[in-house]
């Protein structure tokens, strides 16, 4: 009411947004529920930390997750490498509907799960969320979780010094892009690529199909974090020289 009364409007908007939020976990009581706030539908898991501050809109992706869902047709298919969250994985999954597939690939075999139950809830089997590590070669290779196994920022094949401190190695399955292409018997040129997976977007990006960096090719959306890449022995140049020009 103070903030109503004093006519900062934005704030009231974000108090408001904050309250139903709060609302909305409580009558959770700890189980996985649907909602809408981001014109598709999402999913929140009231016991991942992360998840719930999504809900509050303190990670909101409206404007790349609107342009994927203009971008996408039914049908088609999208990939989401360092899936996390899910919000590219669903924005996805609502835009090329039952007809397509959105291949949903994380490192961290609990957030692999959460995305599973998500597509259960969403009765969506155009997802398939996909435990890997993508590397240069397949087999397996040490990643590092966070020790609470709720809080997944700093998750990396290469984090960084502190980040390394607070996790805990784990091996988990790796492959190469074409190799988990072919394991699922997806084939052609995706529509849409997403990749996020601090720093080893380089070791990725030297396993992908030349003509995906073709005018023909998806449209991506690339993290570049020199601070990450570094640890790769790669540059924000390595990604950026593999697109065309024009």
């Amino acid at each position: 009411l103070r903030l109503l009364l004093s006519g900062d409007l934005p704030a009231f908007r974000r108090q408001v947004r904050i309250n139903l939020a709060a609302r909305r976990l409580r009558r959770a009581a700890g189980r996985a529920f649907i909602y809408h706030d981001f014109g598709f539908p999402m999913i929140c898991h009231p016991d991942w930390p992360d998840s719930a501050a999504w809900l509050n809109g303190e990670d909101y992706d409206e404007w790349e997750t609107c342009l994927i869902r203009r971008w996408l047709a039914p049908g088609e298919t999208a990939i989401d490498f360092g899936a996390n969250l899910g919000a590219y994985t669903f924005a996805c999954a609502a835009a090329v509907g039952r007809t397509g597939h959105v291949l949903s690939v994380d490192a961290d075999a609990y957030v692999v799960e959460k995305l599973r139950l998500g597509a259960e809830l969403l009765a969506a089997p155009q997802v398939h969320p996909v435990h890997r590590a993508m590397t240069a070669e397949n087999g397996t290779v040490t990643f590092y979780v966070r020790a609470n196994r709720t809080d997944t920022g700093g998750q990396s094949l290469r984090p960084e010094e502190a980040d390394r401190l607070a996790c805990t190695p784990v091996t988990v399955p790796a492959s190469t892009v074409l190799h988990l292409l072919d394991e699922l018997r997806l084939t052609g040129i995706p529509s849409f690529v997403k990749a996020d997976i601090e720093g080893a977007e380089a070791m990725l990006l030297a396993t992908v199909p030349a003509e995906w960096f073709t005018t023909a090719g998806p449209f991506w959306i690339l993290e570049i974090n020199p601070y990450a890449l570094r640890h790769f022995d790669a540059t924000p140049r390595d990604l950026t020289e593999r697109f065309p020009a024009t």
